[in-house]
């Protein structure tokens, strides 16, 4: 029985790639009960060679001994983006339970067994499982303020519950082990496949909350289970201020549309996030220049971000700042835009 579906995107990672999927495949469940499907995002570097090797070396020690499991290669023929990538190894994920893992993350020696025992003892829906984040050195570096005030203590709850009470603004993919049928939904109830938004920047922000309020049995799990890579030239990092912020408000777009049918603790989760959206919009301004800058605060306007709800995943002096956006956005940004001037050359000098 494939119990298991690994699912793990390719672009620009190579040099990541034999760390991380070395760390799959020194589990501690035999290989033939789970799979690990690469998927290629035309990435210009040897990824898919790369992993096209581990498949061709799988094949040739199957049946003798050969400690690698089923290896799937799914390749894009046009560049389409992680949310296409994810919806690729959804769809061609075979196993009872499915994960995302990042080519430049990886996992934990021999930890898969006792979070799949969990899920099928406990007929969990999805398990939320804690992470270790590190830098380029791999060395340890500490949880931040929303990380820390996760709780992570066991307790069955539905994922309403969950999202309701525990999410905050977490809103990653990967820390979870989900119900394969939870995500590609059942049939017989009419259910569809629940689709990441490609072109959208910010793809797990829209997704999460619609897989969770789908699920009936959700459980936590406060071991670190998952390795989070920090590198300053990951797709976050490096993206242009304005994608990232064009990203962000699509993302506020899609969270205000699914909103419209919700109420009480639900209806506030998705109030704080929009709010966190367009705080985090705010603070990222400060490097454009007044009309850019304007033109953002709009459509934020536009939208109806202001005045936001103070989030309570924020320090105190976040919250301040949220307030000063509230009273008013654009002086917020002569602020922030004059500090930002003043700090320039300082920082130019430090980058050279």
């Amino acid at each position: 029985m494939l119990r298991l579906s690994i699912i793990v995107n390719m672009y620009n990672t190579a040099k990541y790639m034999q760390k991380c999927v070395d760390s799959l495949l020194c589990q501690d469940i035999p290989a033939e009960e789970y799979e690990i499907i690469f998927v290629d995002d035309c990435s210009p570097d040897n990824s898919l060679e790369m992993a096209n090797q581990y498949k061709d070396e799988e094949l040739r020690t199957r049946g003798k001994g050969g400690s690698y499991p089923q290896i799937k290669v799914c390749h894009h023929e046009l560049n389409r983006g992680l949310a296409a990538g994810r919806n690729t190894g959804v769809d061609a994920a075979e196993g009872k339970y499915l994960c995302f893992v990042d080519p430049d993350d990886y996992i934990e020696k021999n930890s898969l067994k006792a979070l799949l025992d969990q899920m099928d003892a406990e007929n969990l829906d999805m398990l939320r499982f804690d992470y270790q984040k590190v830098d380029e050195a791999y060395k340890n570096i500490a949880h931040n303020h929303a990380e820390r005030s996760l709780i992570l203590t066991p307790k069955f709850m539905t994922g309403i519950d969950f999202l309701a009470t525990r999410l905050g603004i977490l809103c990653y993919v990967w820390p979870y082990i989900y119900r394969t049928e939870l995500i590609k939904g059942d049939e017989a109830k009419g259910e569809k496949t629940i689709r990441f938004v490609e072109d959208c920047y910010f793809d797990d922000v829209p997704w999460l909350p619609r897989v969770l309020m789908r699920a009936q049995r959700v459980n936590c799990n406060p071991i670190k289970h998952q390795y989070y890579l920090q590198r300053q030239g990951s797709m976050v990092r490096t993206a242009s201020m304005m994608r990232k912020i064009e990203g962000q408000i699509r993302v506020i777009i899609l969270l205000q549309d699914q909103m419209q049918n919700t109420a009480g603790l639900v209806q506030k989760w998705y109030e704080r996030m929009i709010a966190f959206s367009a705080s985090s919009i705010m603070g990222s301004i400060a490097a454009l220049e007044k009309e850019d800058a304007y033109t953002v605060i709009g459509q934020l306007e536009k939208l109806q971000c202001f005045p936001m709800p103070l989030t309570v995943y924020n320090k105190k002096r976040a919250v301040l700042k949220q307030m000063m956006m509230n009273i008013n956005p654009r002086l917020y940004w002569q602020l922030i835009h004059k500090r930002y001037k003043t700090l320039l050359p300082n920082l130019s000098c430090h980058t050279r």
